[in-house]
């Protein structure tokens, strides 16, 4: 693989983890799936305690997790 393939994939990835917005904003969806993603147990924790709003995304996470 060459070094232009590697960073296109890259490029892909990264677009799927983390959107580019013109105005460098995101949504407090896509904030909470990136924390979802890179710790559950975190993410849980939180939102059963000072951050109890979170709760809203955890079942669509587990369900975009099972492939539903």
């Amino acid at each position: 693989m060459s070094t232009r393939q590697m960073w296109r994939r890259l490029a892909k990835v990264e677009d799927l983890v983390c959107p580019k917005h013109e105005d460098g904003l995101f949504t407090l969806e896509e904030l909470c799936r990136a924390i979802w993603r890179h710790d559950e147990q975190e993410y849980r924790k939180m939102a059963e305690g000072e951050y109890g709003s979170l709760r809203y995304f955890i079942r669509q996470f587990e369900r975009e997790g099972r492939g539903g």
